[in-house]
């Protein structure tokens, strides 16, 4: 293929300046529908940090939650033991309605068999944030009963 020819396979390939156009309005787009998606993970992100403060507060106000942090690390019995919450028995059916503190909900559900897994999908929860809610309880009881 000569250079003249060459020159001619590759003006054929340009992209026209509607082409271009085409494409910057494509990428504009793509590039706003970006940021809309990242502003939603934001603010459902804030959303639970929020959560999680409002319960660390309240829950802080009877136990240092430095302690209970400490026991949370993997590796402790409580986190690491699916096989025995498998092998439970099935909890009883509860009806939740009346109790309005979710925290409470948290300790009801768990004094009924459930595991940290199934109160968390219930209550609309994370289970380390159960986890969590549930150890600062054993923690207190704990320091009541020295």
């Amino acid at each position: 293929m000569g250079h003249d020819q060459r020159q001619s396979a590759r003006d054929s390939e340009s992209l026209t300046p509607a082409d271009l156009m085409a494409l910057q309005e494509a990428c504009e787009g793509l590039i706003s529908d970006l940021r809309e998606v990242a502003d939603d993970a934001t603010a459902r992100v804030n959303l639970a940090v929020a959560k999680a403060e409002i319960v660390l507060e309240k829950l802080a106000q009877t136990v240092p939650v430095d302690a209970v942090l400490a026991r949370a690390e993997v590796g402790h019995p409580a986190i690491d033991a699916p096989e025995e919450e498998l092998s439970q028995p099935a909890p009883a059916e509860v009806d939740l309605a009346g109790i309005q503190d979710p925290v409470e909900r948290v300790y009801r559900l768990a004094d009924l068999g459930h595991s940290c897994e199934e109160i968390a999908r219930m209550e609309n929860r994370s289970p380390g944030e159960v986890r969590l809610i549930l150890d600062l309880r054993n923690l207190q009881m704990e320091s009541q009963a020295a």
